[in-house]
């Protein structure tokens, strides 16, 4: 265990071809369980951040038999979060998203929705997320926020044992994808927005973290 620790530092979980590479509560797993005969040898060996060993455990356990796959993607205004999910999607996927709700229940999809409105759509996304947490005849999920703040992305990971992807894309190329797309409203302040999620985001090693650059 000391061996392969010191020759990989770093949580090796695998997710959409993104290692997490966490350096936080490192636990050294067996590949295949020493309760299915997995030996005791460097190569069925693999360093997994606590949060990762936890959901592997559980999947082999079955305490999260039948539950989703999940990914929560995360990141600031325009930085391809419908666009990372749509090239992903596979039939029967769900998509929680609040740019999709908001249309659902109002004549418009502006983010300068009146209050009641947003509560109401606020509540239609705890209420889904709910609902998946316990389901267990849902194949595979994405939930897509901003989620600047490590409070909510862990809330999320450890409601759902998603994998967390945050989008990194700088504030300048994040307003030049914004005002070149066509399905924008024109009333939201997006300048705005982006440098409030820079603002608000809190790094976390626990996060897979995709740095864009265009």
């Amino acid at each position: 265990r000391s061996a392969h620790l010191k020759a990989h530092p770093y949580c090796q979980w695998v997710s959409h071809d993104q290692m997490c590479k966490s350096l936080e509560r490192l636990e050294v797993d067996h590949i295949i369980p020493r309760e299915e005969q997995g030996p005791d040898t460097l190569s069925n060996l693999q360093t997994l951040c606590h949060t990762h060993h936890t959901l592997k455990t559980s999947q082999e356990t079955g305490s999260f038999k039948g539950r989703a796959e999940a990914w929560v993607i995360t990141g600031p205004p325009g930085s391809g979060k419908t666009t990372y999910v749509n090239e992903r999607l596979r039939p029967g996927d769900v998509i929680i998203d609040l740019d999709r709700l908001t249309p659902a229940i109002s004549a418009t999809a502006s983010r300068k929705e009146r209050k009641y409105l947003m509560r109401v759509v606020w509540e239609m996304r705890d209420a889904a997320i709910a609902h998946i947490s316990k389901a267990r005849d849902i194949p595979r999920v994405y939930v897509i926020e901003g989620a600047p703040t490590r409070a909510r992305r862990d809330t999320l990971r450890e409601l759902l044992g998603a994998t967390v992807i945050v989008l990194e894309l700088p504030r300048t190329q994040c307003m030049k994808r914004i005002k070149k797309a066509k399905d924008r409203d024109t009333v939201t302040d997006w300048s705005a927005a982006v440098d409030l999620w820079w603002s608000k985001y809190e790094p976390s090693s626990l996060d897979t973290v995709i740095r864009l650059n265009s």
